[in-house]
């Protein structure tokens, strides 16, 4: 549980649980379809946690440039549209597994540097209570 079975292994195990539970095994490959508990069988609660903690900070960084991006509003807009898209990746996080990860990644990747970016231009627009040395 703590390290869990290793990434692309659930397929593996789940057939053994389930021969275990005297479940019928089903015949070709098998992902979890729910990307939380996909994450805790192959990577274990501390891929998890390193998981959720990556897109915890990366959400407070999206925050934090556009409180930064008040008098910006298409900075702000481009912040909240991120915020949003992780929101909607998140929740569709409950159905569906991790399959793309690629575009999570590219994702999460696009939306720390605008938050970079937002946040640079705050404080070189002489706002001393912005810095940019990261969220």
């Amino acid at each position: 549980p703590i390290l869990g079975v290793g990434p692309g292994m659930f397929n593996s195990y789940s057939r053994d649980y389930g021969k275990k539970g005297g479940f019928r095994a089903l015949e070709g490959t098998r992902e979890a379809h729910n990307l939380y508990l996909e994450i805790a069988s192959e990577q274990g609660v501390l891929g998890l946690f390193a998981f959720l903690a990556a897109v915890t900070v990366s959400l407070r960084c999206l925050a934090r440039a556009r409180r930064a991006a008040s008098e910006r509003p298409e900075m702000a807009a481009m912040a909240v549209g991120f915020i949003l898209a992780l929101a909607g990746y998140l929740a569709t996080g409950l159905f569906l597994h991790f399959s793309y990860v690629r575009y999570f990644w590219l994702m999460i990747a696009l939306a720390d540097a605008a938050a970079w970016i937002i946040l640079r231009s705050a404080s070189a627009d002489s706002r001393p209570a912005v810095a940019a040395t990261g969220c």
